[in-house]
């Protein structure tokens, strides 16, 4: 697609600059989105890891010194919950942990929906370029040559405005960017889901 499209000769001759703008949130978007993986990968390592040891020697057997994971909070607070003899509600206490995962994946999504948004702000504006254009050009015919050329560009530059836009809004914010989301959003759900486990499995006796 991108080749069949000449997408970056087009972009570096962009008057809207709408083309610049796409792209660039379109890049914040998978940055997010990319972190987001990594930081919930590290979170599924450290509650594999925390789920051996509560299944060899249970949840008293934890040592959590550091509190930086969501996994590692939950299952400290499960422990001082304990402790102090309070109301346990696991399900509620993970969402609150995981919440901030959960917000971030709905910002990228939220990229993506801006990024169509966009598109179509870009096939308004490349319409009002070649109405503009085609303007300029009836005013001019057989006028002034050098007039009528110039606003025919007007226009020609105005479809490509009005295409360019609405296919980097579509392909890169409904279907690149939401299948992103999509995926970090199952995510935090495996994580919810194996979390619960080892805490119904190996946590009941404590």
């Amino acid at each position: 697609l991108y080749l069949n499209f000449d997408l970056w000769s087009y972009m570096k001759t962009d008057t809207s600059r709408i083309t610049w703008l796409i792209l660039g949130m379109f890049i914040l978007g998978v940055v997010i989105s990319f972190m987001l993986t990594m930081m919930l990968t590290q979170e599924a390592v450290r509650s594999a890891y925390l789920g051996a040891i509560v299944r060899k020697k249970g949840l008293y057997a934890l040592d959590l010194k550091s509190t930086r994971h969501a996994v590692e909070r939950f299952f400290a607070s499960i422990k001082e919950i304990i402790k102090a003899n309070g109301p346990l509600d696991v399900e509620t206490l993970l969402n609150v942990e995981l919440a901030p995962y959960e917000r971030t994946s709905r910002a990228v999504e939220l990229i993506g929906n801006l990024l169509i948004t966009l598109g179509l702000i870009g096939t308004v504006a490349g319409l009002v370029l070649i109405l503009s254009g085609l303007t300029s050009s009836l005013d001019a015919l057989g006028n002034d040559q050098d007039r009528l050329l110039a606003g025919l560009r007007r226009a020609m530059s105005g479809m490509g405005t009005a295409f360019y836009t609405t296919l980097m809004g579509s392909v890169m914010g409904g279907v690149l960017l939401r299948v992103f989301a999509l995926i970090t959003d199952h995510g935090v759900d495996s994580l919810a889901d194996t979390v619960k486990k080892i805490c119904m499995v190996y946590c009941s006796a404590d």
